[in-house]
């Protein structure tokens, strides 16, 4: 019980340097943080970050994991010995299918892009993933240098906002 709660608090502090981090974008951005959001079916899905902009809508996952990760086809393999509740591939495939479906249901024609972001400065990763994954000082200019066929319009973008903050609750 005690370990639980020492990894959810040092998880907590890597969303943290995250949501700073996402704090930097253009006013055009609007950042939702630790946020659990419901899908047409009734299931949920816990974000560490949602961003919605002109280039799309970005889920981001955080881990404050440090030492070797091994990235497989679809799993991560860490240090010998530590087993890890979640496979934060897994975690992504599932957010994108939630706010799909739920921005389906609302009519909205959207590019919902997954992102991997490490916080730890000791976290070396290896292999290929199906998601961009980088580090804390990355996320921001990766998420302004996305280009999407045809940008969200502010209208848009409130309407999506307003939309998962309806259908969603915060995590805290």
């Amino acid at each position: 019980m005690k370990r639980r709660k020492l990894t959810r608090d040092y998880g907590w502090a890597g969303e943290q340097v995250v949501a700073s981090e996402l704090g930097q974008l253009p006013s055009e951005y609007s950042v939702l943080n630790r946020r659990i959001v419901q899908a047409p079916n009734g299931s949920r899905q816990e974000f560490d970050h949602i961003v919605v902009g002109p280039s799309g809508i970005f889920h981001i996952e955080t881990k404050n994991w440090a030492g070797e990760m091994i990235f497989e086809k679809e799993a991560v393999q860490r240090e010998e010995g530590r087993a890890d509740v979640e496979d934060p591939f897994a975690q992504l495939y599932r957010q994108g299918y939630v706010l799909k479906d739920r921005l389906r249901e609302l009519g909205v024609d959207a590019p919902v892009y997954g992102v991997l972001c490490m916080t730890h400065p000791k976290a070396v990763w290896k292999g290929k993933t199906a998601f961009p994954t980088m580090r804390t000082e990355g996320v921001v200019s990766y998420i302004l240098k996305k280009q999407s066929k045809q940008p969200l319009r502010s209208a848009e973008i409130k309407k999506i906002v307003r939309a998962i903050r309806e259908y969603s609750q915060s995590s805290k």
